[in-house]
């Protein structure tokens, strides 16, 4: 990873009773930082029947108190693509009340204060809105800190406009909150061009 420019990577479903130090270390070493993920298939708020609770909690606790002692960990997600249709909004407050609590503890426990945000599905009609709920109000101990795009849109021979990568560039103008790609890419027509990634890194993109 490091001979390819990698300086940062996100991990899914951590072991929060292991010892990932010879790992954190190996990747300090190579200047790379990890973005971890706090919740696992039997943590995760459920969209179908949300609910947050002192057992979530305290699994997302131990998830951070394991990787907040390494100086590479560069953010925990409080989730990823929770709400994966319209109606699923019903679960964003969890996913807000997750934020407010996991940023308690880190307060509480005295860690440095490491970035804590939300992973998105890649539903246009649904993602402006929740990327704006999920970091408003002027109460920062209750919203995340930054939000990150799972985005599929790029589908074959399409273009930066057509692909919907023009409109994910508006809805991020002005973000007061830092914006990424959590995940990209579409093998649905092959081969895989990667333009997508050009687009990302050129000048209508790059910039924001």
């Amino acid at each position: 990873m490091k001979s390819l420019g990698a300086n940062t990577i996100r991990v899914y479903h951590v072991d929060s009773s292991a010892d990932h130090s010879e790992c954190m270390t190996a990747f300090a070493n190579a200047g790379i930082y990890l973005f971890v993920d706090m919740d696992t298939f039997d943590t995760a708020i459920d969209q179908n029947n949300p609910h947050w609770n002192e057992t979530q909690l305290q699994a997302f606790e131990k998830v951070m108190d394991e990787f907040q002692q390494y100086n590479n960990t560069a953010g925990l997600f409080v989730g990823n693509e929770v709400l994966t249709m319209g109606n699923g909004s019903v679960a964003a407050p969890f996913v807000k009340s997750a934020t407010r609590d996991t940023k308690a503890y880190r307060t509480s426990k005295g860690y440095r204060d490491i970035p804590i945000g939300y992973s998105a599905a890649d539903i246009a009609s649904l993602r402006p809105m929740l990327q704006n709920y999920l970091a408003c109000g002027s109460n920062t101990s209750e919203s995340i800190d930054f939000f990150g795009l799972n985005a599929y849109e790029w589908c074959g021979a399409v273009t930066y406009t057509t692909s919907g990568y023009e409109q994910l560039t508006v809805n991020a103008t002005d973000y007061p909150i830092p914006i990424f790609f959590s995940e990209t890419g579409c093998n649905s027509a092959e081969p895989r061009t990667f333009e997508d990634q050009a687009a990302i890194f050129g000048d209508q993109m790059n910039g924001i």
